[in-house]
């Protein structure tokens, strides 16, 4: 057994993953044992196995996490799955940056203007259409992408910090939220860079002309527009969903 992020086992015989872990666990029942897969406590080479007949050969490792460290990273995964349901792509990430898609009608931050922290009704209704948590996220009826992705770097500190304590590490404190290097509209849908730290916010909104050689804003319209004068209200000219320009 070596001692690291919970215990680890070397398989030295084929078999399987419920027969070794009993035979690992001599402590432990047949039924708790199953728990352990069942509460997604057991890893196989680094990636959580729940199956209890998963084949096992000789060189592959099983680690039982401590109970602490496989509750965090589910929350990590319940918050990236709330950023899917709510069609916030995650395109990018590293210890310092996030790069999101963005969708339209997702307001950016919490806002003084009329639209406020309120998603469009459309945003909204697409969500609701969907069911599961898309659907309870459309209930819930106030929220940004600002509010979401504070939630999801949380769930990275407090996992980075468990899995510090279970390797007998002082754990790092901070990343509990997200600071907006730029803030599209709420209409706006897109690529969004956002940072995991003040320093590195500062550092590219300082540079922001530099990095940001041109902004280009597309649209798309399916019905005829009316240019109007913008002094006289006079209209001056037609443009159909098939017309360039």
């Amino acid at each position: 057994m070596e001692k690291g992020l919970g215990q680890s086992f070397q398989v030295n015989n084929d078999g399987f993953l419920l027969s070794f872990l009993i035979a690992s666990c001599p402590g432990r029942s047949r039924t708790s044992v199953k728990q352990l897969l069942g509460k997604g406590q057991v890893e196989v080479n680094g990636e959580n196995e729940t199956a209890f007949d998963r084949p096992l050969f000789p060189g592959d490792v099983v680690t039982i996490l401590p109970k602490s460290v496989s509750v965090a990273r589910e929350s990590v995964s319940d918050a990236r799955e709330i950023l899917r349901a709510a069609d916030l792509g995650l395109v990018f990430e590293d210890s310092c940056l996030l790069v999101v898609d963005k969708p339209a009608g997702l307001p950016a931050a919490p806002s003084k203007e009329k639209e406020g922290t309120a998603p469009s009704a459309a945003y909204l209704s697409r969500l609701r259409s969907r069911g599961g948590k898309a659907g309870m996220l459309a209930q819930k009826g106030r929220f940004t992408m600002y509010s979401l992705l504070n939630d999801y770097v949380r769930s990275e500190s407090l996992q980075s910090r468990k899995e510090a304590l279970s390797r007998g590490e002082r754990p790092q404190f901070g990343g509990n939220r997200v600071w907006l290097i730029h803030r599209p509209g709420r209409e706006t849908s897109g690529l969004v860079i956002v940072a995991k730290d003040e320093r590195t916010k500062e550092l590219m909104q300082s540079k922001w002309n530099t990095l940001v050689l041109e902004e280009r804003f597309e649209g798309q319209h399916c019905s005829l527009l009316r240019i109007k004068h913008l002094n006289t209200g006079e209209i001056i000219r037609f443009i159909s969903p098939l017309q360039e320009g």
